[in-house]
């Protein structure tokens, strides 16, 4: 997971709150997300930020 996120602190992040299911969890359509994939956030800095954002409310 982490060659596909440029931001390696984030994938500790979601390894962390997701657990073991992280890797399929960035693949999945995320209601939160307005059904984005956490991975289609990756390289664009406002989806990112919402990410991140929505991150920290699940933890």
């Amino acid at each position: 997971m982490k060659n596909r996120f440029l931001d390696e602190s984030l994938v500790y992040v979601i390894v962390g709150i997701i657990g073991d299911t992280a890797l399929a969890w960035v693949e999945r359509k995320i209601t939160a997300l307005d059904n984005l994939r956490p991975v289609d956030c990756v390289g664009n800095t406002r989806l990112e930020r919402r990410l991140k954002t929505m991150l920290m409310r699940m933890g």
